[in-house]
């Protein structure tokens, strides 16, 4: 079967000087010409499900940028001229080639939401806490084993995703993520929670498909806005989940 052809922003689009909006998700487009960089009051560009595999540096030449999406495409890497996008608040580069953290991403200090998910990143840079007004962080399905503890210095952090990767311990920092209310670390190699980990804005948290065999009845009694926990597949017996089920009456726990 032959794949459909390739397809171009038409060259008009790039005479419209005060257009803020452009959005051509699963266009089947190989390439992001580079005259994009003309359109100096875009502030939000859709590329979802192309067949892009390189940014081009024009493109940080879009100052009023504030939405990048480029999901589910080819990338591996972004230009360094990217680091120009000062008011970039969302940047969505899930499901592409990625296998390191990209270095530009930390110039963008008004970034709120940042979805690096699906991709073959083995590390996050301790960088990371440059980042300080980062409301949503999402880096599930990559390979990473380590939890930065400069994590714990973004105290903006609402929803923290973490599922199918290779993490073997959740750093005691994360206990100053106060503001967080979703925690996803399922599907990971992880075998204990510190006791000393109290989040008190958390109300969703999974741990399924870890290597947990005990936890801490008194500290989960402390996630005060808990209303659901997922324990299944992990090493726990049912006495232990029939315990944490009285001392959470009101959160619904999944145990299989």
């Amino acid at each position: 079967m032959k794949s459909s052809p390739s397809k171009k922003i038409p060259p008009y689009v790039f005479q419209l000087k005060s257009l803020n909006k452009l959005s051509l998700n699963h266009s089947q487009m190989a390439q992001i010409p580079k005259e994009i960089g003309k359109l100096k009051n875009l502030k939000y560009l859709y590329l979802r499900s192309n067949r892009i595999s390189e940014i081009p540096q024009e493109i940080g030449q879009l100052q009023q940028l504030i939405c990048l999406e480029l999901s589910s495409n080819r990338i591996s890497k972004i230009p360094k001229e990217m680091s120009q996008l000062r008011n970039l608040k969302e940047l969505e580069l899930s499901s592409n080639q990625f296998t390191e953290f990209p270095k530009e991403i930390m110039e963008f200090s008004k970034l709120t939401h940042l979805n690096l998910s699906y991709n073959n990143i083995n590390t996050i840079p301790k960088e990371i806490n440059l980042l300080k007004n980062l409301v949503v962080l999402k880096l599930s399905r990559n390979n990473i084993s380590k939890i930065p503890k400069e994590i714990g210095e973004l105290s903006r952090l609402s929803l923290l995703c973490f599922t199918n990767n290779e993490i073997l311990e959740i750093p005691l920092e994360i206990s100053k993520l106060l503001n967080l209310t979703q925690l996803t670390l399922n599907k990971n190699q992880i075998r204990k929670i510190p006791n000393e980990i109290v989040l008190p804005k958390l109300w969703y948290l999974r741990l399924d498909n870890n290597n947990i065999s005990k936890i801490s009845i008194h500290q989960f009694s402390q996630f005060t806005h808990l209303q659901k926990l997922e324990l299944s597949h992990n090493n726990f017996t049912h006495f232990q989940i029939k315990e944490i089920s009285k001392s959470m009456p009101k959160c619904d726990i999944l145990f299989r």
